[in-house]
């Protein structure tokens, strides 16, 4: 008899470890690199939650009139939904890095020969927007997420301009893309968070 062994599926818990070691290098090139290739969807995670649609094998003639070949293209590979990642990579990883660039947070990247010129912290904010309204349908995510994000040991661990940021982000994500609001960020909610 013959047995067909099978890898087991990627979890978040291994591939956020990888993402981890990019975006915390003591190299603030590298630190750049792969906050532009998550943020802007290109590291194998989608930027919002919806489902990838189901793609068909396509096929391609190849070949003259007499013998005709057909060449299957390869699926490209489906991305995995934002709700994925855990709240506490995007606080105490994705934050973190962010919070360790420069000022300039502008990147240069090159792709087919020309060079484009992307700015992180225009990037950033609606990353966070979207993961926050992913988690909606997961309430207990989302409360952890929240508890965190109003801990503070992390409101003590990154600046004001990202603390600001990201505040501003889940903000946004509730006051206009959620009929109903679930947490009001204001200044006695924040406070009273710090304090418990």
């Amino acid at each position: 008899e013959t047995t067909t062994k099978t890898l087991p599926s990627m979890s978040w818990e291994m591939v956020g470890s990888l993402f981890a070691r990019v975006l915390l290098s003591d190299s603030p090139t590298l630190r750049k690199l792969g906050l532009f290739r998550l943020l802007s969807g290109r590291a194998g995670i989608a930027l919002n939650d919806e489902a990838p649609k189901k793609e068909e094998n396509i096929k391609t003639k190849k070949g003259n009139s007499k013998g005709q070949k057909s060449k299957k293209k390869k699926q490209a590979l489906k991305p995995s939904p934002i709700s994925i990642i855990s709240p506490s990579f995007i606080l105490n990883v994705l934050a973190q890095s962010y919070d360790s660039l420069s000022s300039a947070s502008g990147f240069n990247f090159v792709n087919e020969g020309k060079t484009t010129n992307h700015d992180i912290s225009s990037m950033i904010g609606p990353f966070i927007s979207s993961y926050t309204r992913s988690l909606v349908a997961k309430e207990a995510i989302l409360n952890n997420f929240m508890k965190q994000l109003l801990s503070s040991k992390f409101i003590n661990s990154v600046r004001f301009k990202t603390l600001v940021m990201m505040f501003r982000a889940v903000a946004y994500a509730w006051s206009n893309e959620l009929s109903v609001k679930i947490y009001e960020l204001t200044s006695e909610t924040i406070n009273e968070a710090v304090e418990t």
